[in-house]
């Protein structure tokens, strides 16, 4: 379902900069984004107000953010190179495990 946000004309320069930089389409990274949120239930990073001494300056941000999508794509390469060597795991299987791994969790 096609989602539309909104943002200044800076702000979107400078992503979309980002984005190509390390690969990505601003609709992948945003995906991306998206797709942290949902699994960890709320913004996957700290917020914090712009006068506290722990924000990152924008290189740290930007490295932080290369480095994320570095180890994404490591593990998705890797994950897709055993797959394609016939080492997967069933839904049921991973049902299974996760179960018995988080017997205080609900079932997938």
């Amino acid at each position: 379902m096609p989602m539309t946000i909104s943002m200044d004309d800076t702000l979107k320069r400078e992503f979309t900069a980002v984005c190509k930089e390390i690969g990505l389409s601003p609709s992948t990274a945003i995906n991306i984004f998206a797709r942290a949120v949902v699994r960890e239930q709320g913004i996957p990073f700290k917020l914090t107000s712009a006068d506290t001494p722990s924000v990152r300056t924008q290189e740290e941000f930007d490295a932080l953010c290369r480095n994320y999508y570095e180890h994404l794509s490591r593990e998705l390469t890797q994950s897709y190179e055993r797959m394609k060597a016939g080492h997967y795991v069933t839904r049921e299987e991973l049902e299974e495990h996760w179960t018995k791994a988080h017997p205080e969790a609900k079932s997938l």
